[in-house]
């Protein structure tokens, strides 16, 4: 299994950004496999499972989807 190359200043960038939700940027990117689409709705329905009982997640919802982009290089349609 081949993990996803992310870009890691982008990475640094956006811990700081939502330093609350570090853990949780952290972990998801350093395990992510390659398959960005895959990672991507994996990423959405941790976001949206973890901000039920998560205060800091729940918070930053929109911001977390702007890391995935900016970190994977990936555009999420929002149709």
């Amino acid at each position: 299994m081949k993990l996803m190359r992310c870009n890691e200043s982008k990475l640094e960038k956006w811990i700081g950004i939502i330093p609350e939700c570090e853990e949780f940027i952290y972990n998801f990117f350093t395990s992510a496999t390659e398959d960005k689409v895959c990672e991507l709705v994996n990423y959405i329905n941790d976001v949206k499972n973890y901000s039920k009982t998560n205060n800091p997640i729940r918070r930053n919802y929109s911001l977390l989807l702007k890391a995935y982009e900016d970190i994977s290089g990936l555009k999420i349609y929002y149709g």
